[in-house]
């Protein structure tokens, strides 16, 4: 009996160790593209790019403050920005991996240790405290992927070009709902 409960302990253990060591699967996020009369290209950078339904900007305000910030009627906005390698402090670092390790679906790569660090670190501030997401998921996007993570009040969303690796773009937004995220956001971006 105390041979057989020791054996289930250690093959808990060992299965939990396991699942620990691999990296989270991202699901991908299921949105179809919805076909848009007419659309504004709002743009912060070289890989920050979103056509946006001329529809959806009729009582919006655009701001442009470290990127471009749009708010709307209903008190909702969002912001676009860029992060470059030399803003986090490694200069010639690819930073497609940065939106896996802040949205905590990787924890290992080839980048340095210290990077992935800061990046992991950021994720439990920015991403685990403040959106507390329910969704984190992937799609592909014209030029590259896409990562969202979704919370109750705030999600952000990384849009990584495949042709460059030392900026992506970051799109936050507050008080908008997953309609309106996919329909003003993720149809001006994806694929």
């Amino acid at each position: 009996m105390k041979y057989s409960l020791f054996r289930i302990v250690m093959a808990i253990t060992c299965f939990t160790i396991v699942q620990v060591s691999v990296a989270n699967p991202i699901a991908d996020y299921n949105f179809t593209k919805i076909e848009v009369d007419e659309s504004v290209e709002i743009r912060a950078g070289s890989v920050g790019a979103i056509k946006i339904p001329v529809i959806a900007l009729a009582k919006a305000k655009i701001a442009s403050v470290d990127g471009v910030v749009v708010s709307f009627e209903n008190g909702s906005h969002f912001s676009l920005s860029t992060i470059r390698d030399d803003q986090v402090g490694f200069k010639g670092v690819d930073m497609r991996n940065w939106p896996q390790y802040i949205l905590g679906v990787k924890s290992k790569g080839s980048e340095p240790a210290s990077f992935i660090e800061q990046a992991i670190k950021a994720g439990e501030v920015t991403i685990q405290n403040q959106i507390d997401p329910k969704i984190i998921s992937k799609f592909e996007t014209e030029k590259g992927i896409g990562y969202i993570a979704i919370g109750e009040q705030q999600a952000v969303i990384f849009i990584v070009d495949n042709d460059q690796p030392n900026i992506i773009a970051q799109i936050t937004t507050t008080k908008m709902s997953e309609k309106d995220i996919q329909t003003i956001i993720i149809n001006g971006v994806i694929k």
